[in-house]
């Protein structure tokens, strides 16, 4: 009899701790992958990703910093949104999947004002981002470029403003949520009369890459040659007819424009120097390292993986 009991318990024992697995295995574990059914996620259809992409934004080609952007009025507006994995080691790329169209649509950048108030600075989307979704890679960069047509700029008054990059994807497939860029403080300011140096080769620069991300190859090698009949010794000039012999795809031309570049900012590099402190007759072999700005041996590089030109018969 004591066995007999002791059999029934030991069956009853065990039917308790497999109901009790069941049960684990059915419910949601917190944090893990694994969610609750929902309306907007109905059992059996994949979870969303939790795993958020960083974004980040760039203003006229710079990243924020301590100081605001200062902006001339009615001049070019070139904002980067670059996307990136934040685990670099991740085996799996983050899906950014709208349900319909592109996930480029998804992207906006929001200004506001002084005052808090929201200001419709209309942007365009250049080039051709992918259609449909976009799997982000955890050892990639995706890098979405907009621009704003002159009729916009001109609409921009001189002030104080606020910008922010923003991905909406909250009815995502993939990654499935919104996402904001750290704010940058941005001050338009007034053209003046007379623009020369480092602020006439920056203001060429962003015209000669303005027009060529509208297809206006033309107005671009204006902008260059503008620059160099202005001030034909700063590299800028030659860095603004690199780009427009490359948009023309002519690698020759474009790297020799690219060499002088490079050759015209070590230049400058070593006359501050020497302005700066004087070489004693011990430093005179001690030659410092030539450097130019680091875009400019990233567009070498570029330039140099261009095909070959077939030569003329």
């Amino acid at each position: 009899m004591i066995r007999l009991v002791a059999a029934l318990a030991l069956v009853l024992l065990s039917a308790l701790i497999a109901f009790a697995i069941v049960i684990t295995r059915d419910a949601p574990v917190v944090g893990s992958g694994d969610a609750a059914a929902t309306p907007q996620q109905p059992r059996g259809e994949a979870a969303a990703q939790s795993e958020a992409p960083e974004i980040n934004l760039r203003l006229n080609g710079f990243a924020p910093g301590a100081t605001p952007f200062v902006l001339t009025a009615g001049e070019p507006v070139l904002v980067e949104l670059q996307l990136r994995h934040p685990d670099r080691r991740a085996k799996e790329p983050i899906r950014l999947e709208p349900p319909t169209g592109s996930w480029a649509e998804r992207a906006k950048i929001l200004v506001t004002d002084g005052q808090g108030t929201a200001r419709d600075w209309r942007f365009v989307v250049t080039g051709t981002p992918s259609p449909g979704g976009l799997a982000l890679k955890p050892a990639a960069v995706t890098t979405l470029v907009l621009r704003m047509d002159e009729d916009a700029r001109a609409e921009i008054m001189p002030g104080s403003y606020k910008m922010i990059a923003r991905l909406e994807l909250g009815d995502g497939r993939g990654f499935r949520g919104t996402i904001e860029s750290e704010a940058a403080s941005v001050n338009i300011v007034a053209a003046s009369g007379q623009v020369a140096g480092a602020a006439l080769g920056r203001r060429q620069l962003l015209r000669v890459r303005d027009s060529l991300l509208r297809g206006d190859v033309a107005r671009a090698e204006t902008a260059a040659m503008e620059m160099q009949c202005a001030e034909p010794e700063r590299p800028e000039g030659f860095i603004g007819m690199a780009l427009v012999h490359e948009a023309k795809g002519e690698r020759s031309r474009a790297l020799f424009s690219v060499e002088l570049a490079i050759s015209c900012a070590v230049s400058r590099v070593d006359q501050a120097a020497q302005q700066d402190k004087p070489v004693s007759p011990r430093e005179a072999g001690q030659k410092p390292p030539k450097m130019a700005p680091v875009e400019y041996y990233e567009l070498l590089r570029r330039i140099e993986r261009l095909p070959l030109e077939t030569p003329n018969p």
